[in-house]
């Protein structure tokens, strides 16, 4: 089964989302009745956040480096992609 994938902006925004979610769960962290809920959403929000910032990372190489030969443009060509997905694409390395 394969997912959309996601851009560097919606992973941030995701985490956002997450991260405020969990916030509005009963209790906080910390303190009972804190939920195994709440701790799932923050742990999928540290995903999708340290995965915006590897897609930024990877623009910033991209946009900065490449043309300078600094990154070989076949390993642009890899990330373009993943950093970039066309919209409604599925999961998979095609």
């Amino acid at each position: 089964m394969s997912t959309p994938r996601m851009t560097g902006p919606e992973h941030f925004r995701e985490a956002e989302r997450l991260i405020h979610a969990a916030q509005a769960t009963p209790g906080r962290y910390g303190e009972a009745p804190y939920s195994d809920n709440a701790d799932r959403m923050l742990t999928a929000a540290d995903v999708h956040a340290t995965l915006a910032l590897a897609a930024a990372t990877a623009l910033h190489a991209l946009t900065q480096y490449t043309g300078m030969g600094m990154v070989p443009r076949s390993q642009a060509q890899q990330w373009q992609p993943i950093v970039s997905p066309e919209p409604g694409t599925a999961g998979e390395q095609s």
